[in-house]
C-alpha cells in the first residue's frame, strides 16, 4: 500500500513524499499462526515452571513487545526532509544528512550512514521493509535524496 504525494504542481518523475505501510504478521499468515503458537507454548511453560502470574504476565509483556515490529503495522513516509517510520506508540524521524548510501534487499532497503559497507551499518543504519511491487519507487526516491544530499555536502 504505497500512497504517492505530490507537493507541488509541476510534474516530476518522482514523488515529494512517499507513504506506505508494511504488516509483517498479516502477509504471512502461517507464521504469525505458528509463533503466536510458539508464544502460547512459552508462556505456559513459564507458568509451571514458576507458579506465579506476575511471571507469566511480565513474559508475556516482554515477548510481545520485543516482536511487535512484526505483529503492529509499521508506517513509513520519505520526504525532502528524511525518513520517518512509525509504530503504535513510536515515531522516528531521521534526516537524508544521517545516510551515506544504501543495500537492497529482497524484504526491504537498508540505509547507511557509511560511505562503505560496513559491521555497524546493521546497527546505525536503518532498514525500511518494503513490498517487492514498490521497491522500484522507493528506491528511485532513496537515490535521488542521497544525490542530493552529496551534492549539496
Amino acid at each position: 500500500m504505497l500512497e504517492v504525494m505530490q507537493e507541488n504542481t509541476q510534474e516530476q518523475q518522482t514523488p515529494e513524499v512517499l507513504r506506505w505501510q508494511v504488516h509483517p504478521a498479516r502477509e504471512s499468515g502461517l507464521k504469525a499462526l505458528l509463533l503466536c503458537l510458539f508464544l502460547l507454548a512459552v508462556l505456559c511453560a513459564v507458568q509451571v515452571v514458576y507458579q506465579k502470574v506476575f511471571w507469566t504476565v511480565l513474559s508475556a509483556l516482554l515477548l510481545t513487545s520485543s516482536l511487535a515490529g512484526f505483529f503492529l503495522p509499521t508506517r513509513y513516509e520519505m520526504d525532502s526532509s528524511g525518513v520517518t517510520v512509525s509504530r503504535l506508540w513510536f515515531r522516528h524521524h531521521q534526516r537524508w544528512d544521517r545516510f551515506r548510501s544504501f543495500c537492497i534487499d529482497k524484504r526491504g532497503v537498508l540505509l547507511s550512514p557509511f560511505d562503505r559497507p560496513n559491521r555497524l551499518e546493521n546497527y546505525r543504519g536503518s532498514f525500511l521493509l518494503v513490498h517487492p511491487a514498490d521497491q522500484p519507487l522507493v528506491l528511485e526516491c532513496v537515490r535521488r535524496h542521497l544525490r542530493e544530499m552529496e551534492r549539496n555536502s
